[in-house]
């Protein structure tokens, strides 16, 4: 016999013999001397035995079926049972021990080191074939093709056949008076449990770090508006809803955000900005007429009021002819002026329409809104041999 056909193999070794009359393959595992019989040939190895390193993994594609106690499956043959084009991904922690290849293994990949998902960070995981994932639980969590899911970091990430990575994912930071505006991709329940529908839009408050669903997109970050004593935001309900404050709002409906009320604010999804809102600064001699002043939280249309103190005007109020100052009557100066309504005066007179009466000085005048001024009339003065004729 010569000398080729001598085969030594080591401990660490193996080889895959073919017996070329019954193209059965074989595997011998070292240490020991072959002697190779005519019809028979080395088709692998030497090859060394595969040694998984603590924290990686390797790839094993047409893995050996193997039962419950891990002992290869045979087929009738003498052969392995194999899982033709199927793939097998061994770990440190399974696979502890070398080992060798089994008839039609094949290594794809060695001592790949684990995924480490940083902090802030999250792997999008893709379902590529159905199993239950024993990772979530006792009872275990079963998932279907295309289904999509996080894997938040900081954590290391060891992966399994039937799924992929297809994204890594990094967290959106929400700072203070600050919020995100997210929509969803389509129906799902929500991490709070809440039940969302496709295209609806809502917003996410607390500050810190948030991860987008794999259902969610983002749309906007919207900044919080400042409210002060002297500035106030207008804004309009675009659909029916119940605001933060708890008061349910009517499509188109408008009204004033102040820091009475909160703040900050921030406009929610059904809300649209409309202005801001300036506060109107009168002194104590001042006023000004309102037209649509708003009551109990409705405008009065066509009406008017006068007003003579610091406020922020209302959705729907107009300053008719600006701010006015109030009329500061002397000893001898008077006001004609004319009722264009019935009303009474601070005495408690009843003034019909139509009548004109005089307003005597000293004293600090405001117009009523039923009254119009007609003209300043000074005294006239006469001394005691004068008089003066009156024309009705």
């Amino acid at each position: 016999m010569s000398q080729s056909q001598v085969i030594r193999i080591s401990a660490q070794e193996y080889v895959h013999i073919k017996d070329m009359n019954e193209l059965i393959t074989t595997l011998m595992v070292g240490p020991q001397l072959l002697v190779l019989k005519d019809h028979e040939k080395i088709v692998v190895g030497p090859a060394k035995m595969i040694k998984i390193s603590p924290r990686t993994y390797c790839i094993i594609r047409n893995p050996a079926v193997r039962d419950p106690n891990g002992e290869v499956v045979m087929t009738p043959f003498g052969e392995p049972k194999v899982k033709f084009g199927e793939q097998e991904i061994r770990t440190f922690e399974n696979w502890p021990e070398q080992f060798p290849l089994q008839v039609n293994e094949v290594l794809e990949l060695e001592n790949q080191p684990y995924r480490t998902v940083a902090p802030e960070t999250a792997l999008r995981i893709e379902c590529i074939r159905p199993f239950e994932d024993q990772r979530h639980g006792d009872n275990g969590l079963f998932r279907f093709p295309g289904d999509e899911w996080l894997i938040y970091g900081p954590t290391t990430y060891i992966p399994i056949i039937e799924e992929r990575v297809n994204a890594v994912e990094k967290c959106i930071i929400i700072r203070q008076n600050q919020a995100l505006q997210v929509r969803a991709k389509k129906d799902f329940v929500d991490r709070n449990q809440v039940k969302r529908y496709a295209g609806e839009t809502w917003l996410i408050k607390k500050a810190g770090a948030y991860f987008l669903d794999v259902c969610e997109e983002q749309v906007n970050i919207l900044k919080a508006y400042v409210l002060t004593d002297k500035k106030a935001i207008h804004i309009r309900a675009k659909a029916n809803y119940t605001d933060v404050y708890g008061k349910e709002r009517k499509n188109g409906e408008e009204w004033l955000i102040t820091n009475k009320m909160n703040e900050t604010h921030i406009l929610d999804v059904h809300e649209e900005f409309v202005q801001v809102q300036d506060l109107v600064v009168m002194n104590q001699r001042q006023y000004c007429v309102i037209l649509n002043p708003v009551k109990d939280g409705k405008n009065q249309w066509g009406t008017k009021e006068i007003r003579n103190e610091v406020f922020f005007l209302q959705p729907g109020e107009i300053i008719d002819g600006g701010i006015k100052n109030t009329y500061i009557l002397t000893d001898n100066q008077n006001l004609l002026v004319r009722a264009n309504h019935d009303f009474k005066d601070n005495n408690g007179k009843d003034i019909k329409a139509g009548e004109s009466f005089l307003v005597k000085g000293p004293c600090t005048y405001i117009p009523p809104i039923q009254v119009a001024i007609l003209q300043e009339r000074p005294n006239i003065q006469l001394s005691h041999n004068e008089g003066i004729y009156v024309q009705k």
